[in-house]
């Protein structure tokens, strides 16, 4: 998930992630997911009744995957903002990586 920073980044102490989501206007989503990275990333945000974002990059718009940037460059050229901008919250170690290398912030998170 990328996220532009018009947010500010600390948590407060009774927010968590999800509440900063539903704050953002522009939400982006790459998924690993090759074959139905779009179809599978609006059911899971459906069924957590969490806005869909109106951009998802799956792994069949770009050319390489993560840990390469490429999955993450587009998702925030089309939110229309500069990737130093951009806020990634990451489940994946390459997806770390990638949105690491792309100049990005990076939150990793684990279930």
């Amino acid at each position: 998930m990328i996220i532009p920073l018009r947010l500010p980044l600390r948590l407060g102490e009774d927010e968590d992630v999800g509440d900063r989501f539903a704050q953002a206007r522009e939400v982006s989503v790459h998924s690993g997911h090759r074959s139905c990275g779009v179809h599978r990333v609006r059911g899971r945000f459906t069924r957590t009744g969490l806005p869909i974002p109106r951009i998802i990059v799956d792994a069949a718009a770009v050319e390489e995957g993560e840990p390469s940037p490429a999955p993450y460059l587009p998702a925030a050229e089309q939110l229309g903002a500069r990737p130093e901008d951009c806020l990634v919250i990451e489940d994946a170690p390459s997806g770390v990586e990638a949105g690491l290398r792309a100049g990005m912030t990076v939150w990793g998170v684990t279930a």
